[in-house]
């Protein structure tokens, strides 16, 4: 899992370059799914955008982007 990856390699990774690419995804990820239509890629482009803000937060407080990970997979496999 991708969430798992950026955990472990969080500490050797450089801060900034994390953060621009978290932003990158955030953005990326709302931008294109403005324009969709269909449930299916509205939802993975929410999930890619998602995924982008939790990086960030990966980058100051994992435990925090631990629990944020987890309560955003308990709330959308519902």
């Amino acid at each position: 899992p991708p969430l798992t990856l950026l955990l472990m390699t969080s500490k050797s990774l450089n801060p900034a370059l994390l953060t621009t690419m978290a932003l990158a995804s955030a953005a990326l990820g709302g931008w294109m799914g403005l324009n969709q239509t269909q449930t299916r890629k509205i939802l993975a482009f929410s999930s890619i955008s998602h995924l982008g803000w939790i990086a960030i937060i990966l980058v100051y407080s994992p435990k925090l982007a631990l629990l944020t990970f987890y309560l955003y997979t308990i709330m959308t496999s519902a």
